[in-house]
């Protein structure tokens, strides 16, 4: 049941993410690339990015080996700091 839900959460952030870059790409089309469109950028940006990590942590754990976490692990850190650094 918990696994069922978590399927509907995910798929539902995974909605607001793609709703928010769809937006955000008419708008850029339409106005000039501002500080709210830039925010909504970011903000489906990083709900795509979680959506993907999360999925790739379910993928690294059925592995069950010490390097697929250290890779997940480091992969999920740069993802991190470029989004900081950009």
């Amino acid at each position: 049941m918990a696994k069922n839900n978590f399927g509907k959460v995910v798929n539902f952030i995974a909605f607001v993410g793609l709703t928010c870059v769809a937006i955000v790409l008419i708008l850029q089309s339409i106005f000039a690339d501002g500080g709210l469109l830039g925010a909504l950028r970011v903000i489906g940006e990083s709900i795509a990015y979680l959506i993907t990590a999360i999925s790739a942590f379910f993928y690294v754990k059925s592995k069950r080996n010490v390097w697929w976490y250290v890779a997940y692990t480091t992969f999920v850190v740069l993802v991190v700091v470029f989004m900081v650094i950009r």
